[in-house]
């Protein structure tokens, strides 16, 4: 802690550090969608779900709490040594109150047990690790590495906390793979819209690019399809894509691609630039050379150092981004000259304006080509695809209770529940199959 750093350090030296550190958890705990709430000392209070809860907070707090690791590790002390820092994590029910100010000045107060759980992780935590409560834990899925410390004694708290260690993030593709079980529900009251999908596949794989919209309200079964398709087409030599658009990032250009590209070439959290281009320029060289001649512009889209390693160019942002547009058309262009590319794009009513911009373009651009589209949203969005000929929509609608109940046959294994459980799970769920898992 800044104790024993106080000792080492003068005054002026110390609240160096103490600012950048502060400016270091700022930057990366907004980046990450939280909020933060005020610096206590040498430590910050943040949250995540603030004033606004969404699906992914808990996923975004652990990330932002890896970021910090990383970052704050890089951050050297007078004496030539990296600062440490300990991160915890708790998930649970608090209330806002408004303490001071009035207006946007006012300042919002939370109260509850979770905080003060995440506090006490914090200071058990070992050093440049983050740690979370079982309640975080439970919500990350499988989309972490985790590692279980076992039961916690906490202060404050009569039960011991069961305890884990997060070490990384997992390369998965979406957050419906992130935290699907093993075992998939039976897939119920699709057939019809799984039809749709395969017609749509055959004509692209004959080279008549195809776009299938599937729109529907969340926990209604879009990336479930979209497993279900994958999992019929998986006799066919084809490559699938996927990029999913996030809540906290309508307004970073082209962030779900930037995602996707990284995951594909395989980038680590400790990758240098050095390695990261390797990397780049490997997956560009597999798919061809005029994706690989774009390596520059990739290079700048994924934010790595290249100086010196390509030309320089000097290109107002516009064209930067016309030309970066047209470098991503021409990797799935490339990809799709090897094989039929199915691509899957998740939750479109969060796109931002860039990564739209370049799905408007590429649908034109697909039409004589062996790729198919499945692009995935919530009634709230409108698409301005439909008057495409390659386009077409199909919407979800709630299950019926004869659907619901075989989903109830299928997790409970055929168990017949007694009439009266089986009544209020139908009447609680109201045909949202994600609901029915749940229960």
């Amino acid at each position: 802690g800044s104790t024993a750093l106080a000792i080492q350090l003068d005054p002026e030296e110390l609240s160096g550090v103490i600012r950048r550190f502060q400016a270091i958890c700022t930057t990366l705990i907004t980046h990450n969608g939280g909020y933060v709430a005020r610096f206590i000392g040498d430590g910050v209070l943040a949250y995540f779900g603030y004033p606004q809860a969404h699906e992914d907070d808990a996923e975004n707090a652990v990330r932002a709490g890896l970021d910090l690791v990383a970052k704050v590790g890089q951050l050297l002390l007078p004496f030539n040594e990296p600062l440490q820092v300990r991160v915890g994590i708790a998930t649970g029910v608090v209330i806002a109150r408004p303490t001071t100010g009035e207006g946007s000045a006012q300042e919002q107060r939370v109260f509850g047990e979770t905080l003060n759980l995440a506090a006490r992780l914090q200071s058990k935590a070992p050093p440049n690790s983050v740690v979370v409560a079982k309640s975080t834990r439970h919500l990350l899925g499988e989309g972490f590495v985790c590692e279980q410390l076992g039961l916690c004694e906490v202060d404050g708290i009569s039960e011991p906390i069961a305890v884990s260690r997060i070490t990384g993030e997992r390369a998965v593709e979406s957050r419906f793979d992130a935290k699907r079980s093993a075992k998939l529900t039976q897939l119920v009251g699709r057939q019809h819209e799984l039809r749709q999908l395969l017609e749509a596949w055959t004509q692209a794989k004959e080279g008549h690019g195809q776009v299938v919209l599937l729109c529907g309200e969340p926990g209604i079964g879009k990336s479930r399809i979209a497993i279900a398709l994958l999992n019929l087409i998986a006799g066919d030599p084809h490559i699938t894509m996927r990029i999913q658009c996030s809540s906290h990032h309508t307004r970073s250009p082209l962030y779900p691609v930037i995602r996707q590209l990284s995951r594909a070439a395989g980038f680590e959290r400790e990758d240098g630039s050095e390695v990261k281009l390797e990397k780049l320029e490997a997956m560009l060289s597999r798919v061809g050379q005029a994706s690989l001649a774009n390596a520059a512009l990739f290079a700048a889209l994924l934010s790595i150092r290249s100086a010196g390693r390509y030309p320089a160019v000097d290109l107002t942002p516009q064209r930067r981004k016309d030309l970066t547009i047209a470098a991503l058309i021409r990797y799935l262009q490339d990809l799709a000259g090897t094989q039929p590319v199915f691509f899957i794009c998740e939750d479109v009513h969060w796109i931002d304006p860039t990564t739209i911009e370049l799905l408007n373009q590429t649908i034109k651009a697909i039409k004589a080509l062996p790729m198919l589209f499945l692009i995935t949203f919530r009634p709230e969005f409108f698409p301005s695809w439909l008057d495409e000929p390659n386009v077409k929509m199909l919407r979800l609608e709630r299950l019926g209770r004869v659907q619901v109940e075989a989903m109830i046959a299928d997790i409970t294994s055929g168990k017949k529940l007694p009439a009266e459980v089986l009544e209020q799970i139908i009447h609680k769920t109201d045909g949202v199959p994600l609901f029915v898992e749940e229960l």
